[in-house]
């Protein structure tokens, strides 16, 4: 019987208890959450051209005890900038670390681009008509230069591409020596005889590889020499 009714006045109790509680704690303000991550972005933007984020999913207020808070933003991790990015956020109660949470961003980088002017294949030359320059989002990518043309010169894309595509230092490859496919100039020394031909190269080379070529007129393949652009050599 005793025990029954301790037991009922402590149950009576717990209303109070957890009403104690609550009033105990806080709530700290989303925005002041958001605004001290962003501040870590800004000081790692700082210099940055075209720089802007927006929170990848929404970002709650924190209940922690009441107290006087603190918030304290987290060093930025990896690469920057990237296309999304976590900012952690510690809390700190009179001193006392309580809490910690990662903020997550979008992010773009605007700026001028090249992108393709219209699709092309693998071996296709790098032209002016090839591509054009617009302001775009170019968060993470490897690009050229925007403002100069000087990087198409003797390159080839070395994949497909399409109108519309950000173009990639990774799409493009210098052109070599001789190109597969390509007619080539065939100088054949068989002692004091010298031939002067045309041939078909039959893969890509560099000077002094030796490579698969048809000559004009022959229904065989004979190794060559690559000896410069669009040049090939057969004997000394």
């Amino acid at each position: 019987m005793i025990r029954s009714r301790f037991c009922a006045c402590l149950l009576s109790c717990l209303p109070f208890v957890a009403g104690a509680q609550a009033r105990e704690m806080q709530s700290i303000p989303a925005t002041d959450i958001l605004h001290c991550a962003e501040t870590e972005l800004e000081r790692h933007s700082a210099g940055q051209e075209g720089l802007e984020w927006s929170p990848a999913e929404q970002v709650e207020s924190s209940n922690v005890p009441a107290g006087r808070y603190a918030l304290q933003a987290g060093v930025l991790q990896g690469r920057w900038p990237r296309a999304r990015v976590g900012i952690p956020v510690h809390v700190s109660v009179d001193g006392i670390a309580v809490q910690s949470r990662v903020v997550w961003f979008s992010v773009k980088q605007w700026r001028q681009g090249w992108v393709y002017a219209r699709s092309a294949r693998p071996g296709d030359v790098m032209a002016p008509d090839l591509v054009r320059v617009e302001r775009m989002d170019v968060i993470g990518a490897d690009v050229p230069d925007p403002d100069q043309q000087a990087w198409m010169a003797d390159h080839r894309l070395h994949r497909s591409v399409r109108a519309g595509q950000l173009v990639l230092r990774s799409d493009i490859e210098p052109i070599p020596a001789v190109s597969r496919n390509e007619e080539v100039a065939l100088d054949v020394h068989a002692g004091a005889v010298r031939l002067l031909t045309k041939a078909v190269a039959y893969r890509d080379g560099e000077v002094d590889e030796m490579i698969d070529v048809r000559p004009e007129g022959v229904s065989g393949v004979v190794k060559a020499r690559v000896v410069g652009k669009g040049e090939v050599q057969i004997g000394d």
